[in-house]
């Protein structure tokens, strides 16, 4: 996503950076995950399911606040449409299936 310089590869630099793209400016996103299926290729049982589940909370968040629009501080955004893509291997219902029960 070409995060900015300040991006601190931690959850909650990635949940603060999702919600702004302010480098993008554009008038809606479309995230695409690729190769999703790695999400939960955790070779501990635990850490894969806190993995998934963080990472699907945040998006979904992240949706929700771009589509109703925001207002903080001084900077509104207007409702804005912001879709997420998946993509994995054919192979990988797993996958498919953790995504529909979320």
């Amino acid at each position: 996503m070409s995060f900015p310089d300040y991006f601190g590869c931690n959850w909650q630099a990635l949940d603060e950076c999702i919600n702004d793209l302010d480098w993008i400016k554009e008038n809606e996103y479309l995230l695409i995950v690729n190769n999703a299926h790695y999400i939960l290729n955790s070779p501990f049982v635990i850490l894969k399911e806190q993995l998934f589940s963080s990472f699907i909370e945040l998006l979904e968040n992240a949706k929700l606040e771009w589509e109703n629009g925001r207002n903080f501080d001084d900077f509104p955004t207007l409702p804005t449409h912001f879709n997420i893509v998946f993509v994995t291997r054919e192979s990988e219902e797993k996958f498919l299936l953790k995504l529909k029960k979320k």
